[in-house]
């Protein structure tokens, strides 16, 4: 829910966190078949494999694009 918020509905999160993630298509200054995915970047320790930035963008991009396109996110704290 996190990846999605970023990724669609940054206006709902803190300052902070509005490039959180990065788009492929704004890394490289050509088309590449991965464009739309979110950018994994290289990360040294297992430390860094397992933070939300890099775990996010595995799953992200493992979704399928239906998914990846209109993802809604909805909070119900009343229940």
């Amino acid at each position: 829910m996190f990846t999605a918020s970023c990724v669609h509905h940054r206006d709902t999160l803190p300052d902070i966190f509005h490039n959180y993630f990065t788009l492929n298509s704004s890394i490289h200054n050509y088309t590449t078949r991965q464009k739309d995915g979110l950018h994994l970047f290289n990360t040294n320790t297992t430390h860094g494999q397992r933070s939300v930035r890099h775990k996010g963008c595995i799953l992200w991009n493992g979704l399928p694009a239906i998914l990846q396109q209109n993802m809604s996110v909805s909070i119900g704290l009343d229940s």
